[in-house]
């Protein structure tokens, strides 16, 4: 409600006074009561509520796979057997690049990449021989209306978004590769197998192409004739010749193992406490819901019987 007061000795002015109408406050009291007493009335079908909400989850949480986490963390190594050349290469790099070599390179972020790929993923589950195993375990709740059959891109699926998780630190460039599995043992041997396997595939693959870059350098020397690209050449296929080394040499080409993974003694899955604690809170605010629902329908007919 609103009330205009003009001041006489001043040019009129428009004050606007906000009256609070009791009947606000009167109607605030009615609603609370009526919510009380509605509560009060209903408690026991808020309590069924809570209590199936509450069961649910627990259940839920017993028959829940229990699950393993073990992890296991990585420092790159940044040598890999390689040194800078940089300019050295002239023309020699415009050569190589047309003869699909890759001279002196070091790429550090190649070998995250490859620990990353659904290849990696795969070429480890095969090597393993756990395609039945993870999809047996991926399916553990069963699927009346899937008839496909699971297959080796399932288990990638399944290891690669539910199973291993790969985290960088951006502080100390530290890699985590956590593995979660119902076995505690086999996660601390997955987690150990990757790391293995990453450092001897990257160094597999720097050994085929060192030894591309040798006999290609090998063969460009014996037809050079300018004693500059002759010498550019031989410090370029000392260094090949260093990585060669370095490689065959080094079981921790890619990645040194900074803390191995272990087995690990508690589960990491699923969490009981805060799946009870979830599910009653969802009873509670499911209840709650429901008396607002039941509230609303007396609200109305109070109101069309005062009008």
């Amino acid at each position: 409600m609103a009330v205009y007061v003009a001041d006489s000795d001043k040019p009129p002015i428009r004050r606007v006074v906000y009256l609070v109408q009791p009947d606000t406050v009167t109607n605030a009291h009615e609603l609370f009561g009526e919510f009380l007493s509605i509560v009060s009335e209903k408690r026991i079908h808020c309590a069924l509520i809570v209590i199936l909400a509450t069961s649910i989850g627990i259940l839920y949480s017993l028959v829940a796979p229990v699950m393993y986490r073990s992890e296991l963390t990585l420092l790159p190594n940044e040598s890999q057997g390689g040194v800078q050349i940089g300019g050295q290469l002239g023309e020699l790099g415009g050569l190589a690049s047309l003869a699909g070599l890759k001279l002196g390179s070091t790429r550090s972020e190649e070998p995250l990449a490859v620990l990353r790929s659904r290849g990696f993923a795969a070429r480890f589950i095969e090597s393993r021989s756990l395609v039945e195993p993870i999809n047996t375990a991926a399916n553990w709740f069963p699927h009346f209306w899937s008839r496909r059959q699971p297959d080796i891109r399932d288990a990638v699926d399944e290891f690669t978004d539910n199973l291993v998780q790969i985290d960088v630190s951006t502080k100390t460039g530290l890699i985590t590769v956590a593995v979660s599995w119902k076995d505690p043992i086999e996660a601390a041997n997955w987690a150990n197998g990757m790391a293995r396997q990453i450092n001897a595939e990257m160094r597999q693959r720097a050994l085929d192409e060192s030894t591309r870059n040798i006999g290609y350098l090998r063969e460009k020397l014996k037809t050079e004739t300018i004693v500059s690209l002759q010498q550019s050449m031989g410090r370029v296929l000392e260094s090949e010749l260093q990585k060669v080394m370095f490689a065959a040499g080094s079981d921790q080409y890619a990645y040194r193992i900074v803390d191995a993974a272990e087995i690990p003694k508690e589960r990491s899955q699923p969490k009981r406490v805060l799946i009870a604690l979830l599910s009653f809170l969802s009873g509670a605010l499911g209840a709650f819901v429901w008396l607002l629902t039941q509230l609303t329908p007396r609200q109305r007919s109070q109101e069309e019987a005062s009008l």
